[in-house]
């Protein structure tokens, strides 16, 4: 068994960042080189979850939920498009980030 795991340009890897689109299909990617890795654009990376209604009955009719990340919202929908069923989709959301502490008692 073998894998071929294709490798980005020296030109597509100068544009992560400039290219919404491009960056988006990047952070995508499921593997990366170690010269790849250093251009991943953490600061542009934004995460969606989209719910998909269960379409075979054999499944648990609980919705299969999808975790990707996009540039911004534009490019989100636009990915959601190009890789998935958008006629299933139940939900799109933009996860929020924000961290916020409360106090526990511990008796």
């Amino acid at each position: 068994m073998s894998i071929t795991t294709r490798l980005w340009s020296k030109e597509d890897l100068a544009n992560i960042g400039k290219d919404k689109w491009l960056t988006t299909i990047f952070m995508n990617a499921e593997t990366f080189s170690r010269d790849e890795i250093k251009h991943y654009p953490y600061n542009l990376r934004k995460q969606y979850q989209a719910e998909f209604e269960v379409v075979d009955p054999t499944c648990d009719d609980d919705p299969n939920i999808v975790s990707f990340y996009a540039t911004d919202d534009k490019n989100a929908i636009r990915f959601l498009k190009a890789q998935y069923r958008v006629e299933y989709l139940l939900n799109l959301f933009a996860v929020s980030h924000k961290i916020s502490y409360r106090e526990l008692q511990v008796n």
